[in-house]
């Protein structure tokens, strides 16, 4: 008999067998393998001690605050800014339109480190959005801009807002909640940065997350 058609044989011989073995499911497999633990499982109650949350640091010392920003944003409350993030031994990072830099509302040009579409709010512990109406309305178009917004939400980041700032909120479908602090004036940075030193608003949590 031909080799080919020694196996074509061979192939139905043992197809017929009764004692061939029978398809399983993945979990009858998983039953049939499952190893029996050599102790009893422990369900320990959650230690305080080795809470990241509850040990965490406090204070804004060593982290960084990301500045979303455009012509004519606010120069005496960035400056404020500056000023509170830097006594609290936190760094500060500019993210404009353009990375050649933007004027502010006394017509000072200033750097920014990063552009938009290359700065994502997940480079930074806390965020600022000092954009002017027509850096709002230029950044509403913009999807890196809506994004740096809804997701330093999603990773309930503190968030920092300017008035002007609120299109830009409304168009990432942010609404400001507790973690979320009107900028009406440069006394109101110290506040953010004071607030910030909680590191994260877990109270958002449920509310942004499903699974």
């Amino acid at each position: 008999m031909p080799a080919a058609s020694a196996r074509t044989a061979f192939s139905r011989i043992t197809a017929r067998s009764p004692t061939s073995p029978k398809p399983t499911s993945s979990s009858a497999r998983a039953k049939r393998y499952a190893a029996d633990p050599a102790r009893p499982v422990l369900d320990l109650p959650p230690s305080p001690a080795l809470s990241i949350v509850q040990n965490g640091p406090k204070g804004f010392k060593g982290r960084k605050l990301g500045v979303l920003v455009s012509d004519g944003t606010d120069a005496a409350l960035l400056g404020a800014l500056e000023s509170a993030t830097e006594s609290a031994g936190g760094l500060i990072e500019l993210v404009a339109p353009q990375v050649n830099g933007f004027r502010t509302s006394d017509g000072s040009l200033r750097p920014a480190k990063q552009k938009i579409n290359g700065g994502p709010s997940v480079l930074y512990d806390a965020v600022a959005i000092l954009v002017s109406a027509g850096g709002a309305a230029l950044l509403g178009s913009e999807a890196t801009a809506r994004d740096f917004v809804a997701d330093a939400f999603a990773h309930a980041t503190f968030i920092g807002f300017v008035n002007a700032a609120k299109s830009l909120l409304d168009k990432a479908g942010i609404a400001p909640d507790g973690g979320c602090l009107a900028l009406a004036a440069p006394v109101d940075a110290q506040r953010l940065v004071t607030m910030c030193g909680d590191v994260r608003f877990w109270q958002r949590e449920k509310s942004v997350h499903a699974v």
